[in-house]
């Protein structure tokens, strides 16, 4: 599998954002196959020290369901640095590296790399975006693969997104080889 999806939940939108948790999957794009998945929690006395905290962002977490709530609290956390070193050695499985959108989660994960003074573990070259593929399967074939795919875990919840990413990525793929049209 040469591919590995990130997906992170966050106390705000900008670059340097305090990171709640970080999931990520290994999958193969041409069949859409889950390989292995990581996901960590981060230590809250990190969250606060290491990351911008929106007051937007807060209050949007807090009107999501309990459920979700619950994942990011519940379970063992590490320290970011920690998070970041594990991420690093996952990143080497893969030949490119994917988020969902070009300007958050892996602009996120550079910025705390660079507050740690670690070194981010991809190369820029290695980037892939969810939203470009899926709009560009969607514009060929008028479907949309993210909403044809269905949601299993919870929402919000760093490695079910994650999965969810890769599987849908995986369909908009499969909708591009194919060239199947509505």
């Amino acid at each position: 599998m040469n591919d590995i999806m990130i997906d992170l939940e966050t106390l705000s939108t900008r670059h340097d954002a305090a990171i709640l948790s970080i999931g990520l999957c290994l999958f193969d794009i041409t069949t859409g196959k889950i390989g292995q998945s990581y996901q960590t929690k981060i230590n809250m006395e990190d969250v606060t020290w290491f990351g911008h905290i929106s007051a937007d962002t807060v209050e949007w977490w807090l009107k999501q369901p309990k459920e979700a709530q619950a994942r990011l609290l519940d379970g063992e956390k590490i320290y970011l640095a920690e998070a970041l070193n594990r991420l690093s050695a996952w990143s080497r499985m893969a030949h490119n590296i994917w988020s969902n959108g070009a300007s958050f989660d892996l602009v996120i994960l550079r910025s705390a790399y660079e507050r740690h003074g670690l070194t981010t573990p991809w190369h820029y070259w290695q980037e892939r975006d969810t939203r470009t593929l899926v709009d560009i399967a969607k514009r060929i074939t008028g479907i949309d693969a993210k909403k044809e795919t269905p949601f299993d875990g919870t929402q919000h919840d760093a490695l079910s997104d994650a999965i969810h990413q890769a599987k849908y990525v995986s369909k908009a793929f499969e909708l591009l080889q194919t060239g199947v049209t509505r």
